[in-house]
């Protein structure tokens, strides 16, 4: 959505929104907005902050908050259909950024044939149209898009969440994940818990030492026993893997493949959320993938192109799978596809 000639308003005051302003000052920015103003602030950068109500009718609206959807939705019941959501755009948010192919109509035209593809891998239509609703959020940059699935995160209810099993959990952030699926599967699980930035380790090792039912690995999940660089953040969005990459703001980390680790466990499930290295996870488990069948929820949102390169990876590592797909944020994070085996 280009302004043109139109006035743009940029709705946020806050960091999302300076940052905001710094990219699009070039635009014919005429105010800020929020629906909160504090006691005395009336302007920002020389230009008056109004409330949603006072938005110019003409006006393109540039929404640059966390709280998009929301702010979506107010501006909807004004009768305002002429914004976009900026805010994954805006590289100083995210120490990487979130890389502009995620929303080019282009990138998105010249993957049409694999789009498709994966769209038909879905079993169900609940799953078609959260990907739908996915797609169309890149297209668009329309928050009011989105359908957030409607169970929590990796706990979609086709996977099979039985007593005593094994499951492992990439990308084990502060235990967040243990926390969920301890839960989902309400009885005695075994989790093997991988996190190989330093300091989420510590916040993960100091919470759960002395647990019996943990083993944690201070590395990483790869295709190969290998030394990559990791961006560390206590933001679990904002952390990166590069393979030999020259960067000293990284950190070397160890990772190897899962069916190195554990060549004889019956594994049960598998989730994956380690900052775009699942493909090369995924390659690292075959073994275990063929032999013991586990269920299986991996993030597909990190690199502009999971969303439908990890479908199709397990289209072939998982012939005689259900396959679904959740969506978990009103944001483009938090994409997660899911493969429950059709018979163990």
């Amino acid at each position: 959505m280009n302004a043109g000639n139109n006035p743009v308003v940029i709705y946020g005051t806050g960091n999302a929104g300076r940052a905001a302003y710094e990219i699009y000052a070039q635009y014919n920015v005429v105010a800020f907005c929020t629906s909160c103003p504090s006691e005395g602030e009336n302007t920002l950068y020389g230009l008056p902050i109004i409330s949603p109500a006072e938005i110019p009718s003409d006006a393109i609206v540039y929404i640059a908050s966390m709280y998009a959807h929301e702010i979506s939705c107010t501006l909807r019941k004004l009768g305002i259909v002429t914004y976009k959501d900026v805010t994954p755009t805006i590289k100083s948010l995210f120490t990487f950024g979130v890389n502009r192919s995620y929303f080019s109509s282009s990138f998105l035209d010249k993957n049409k044939t694999n789009i498709n593809y994966v769209r038909e891998l879905l079993s169900d239509d609940t799953s078609k149209s959260v990907f739908d609703s996915v797609i169309g959020y890149r297209r668009t940059l329309d928050p009011f898009i989105l359908k957030p699935s409607d169970f929590p995160q990796y706990c979609h209810p086709a996977l099979h969440y039985v007593p005593c099993s094994n499951v492992v959990i990439g990308g084990a952030y502060d235990g967040d994940t243990i926390e969920i699926l301890r839960e989902a599967y309400k009885h005695k699980i075994f989790i093997h818990a991988f996190e190989p930035d330093s300091f989420n380790f510590c916040r993960l090792f100091n919470k759960f030492k002395g647990d019996v039912d943990i083993k944690m690995y201070a590395f990483g999940l790869w295709r190969e026993i290998d030394v990559l660089q990791f961006f560390s953040s206590e933001a679990p969005s904002q952390c990166t893997f590069k393979k030999h990459a020259k960067d000293n703001s990284m950190m070397n980390v160890t990772a190897m493949p899962l069916d190195a680790i554990l060549p004889s466990t019956k594994v049960d499930m598998v989730t994956l959320d380690i900052e775009g290295a699942e493909t090369e996870a995924l390659l690292g488990m075959s073994k275990i993938i063929s032999t013991h069948r586990p269920s299986l929820a991996v993030s597909v949102y990190h690199l502009p192109d999971d969303l439908w390169r990890i479908p199709t990876l397990l289209s072939s590592l998982c012939p005689d799978y259900n396959f679904y797909l959740g969506h978990h944020s009103f944001s483009v994070f938090d994409t997660v596809f899911y493969a429950s085996p059709k018979w163990r």
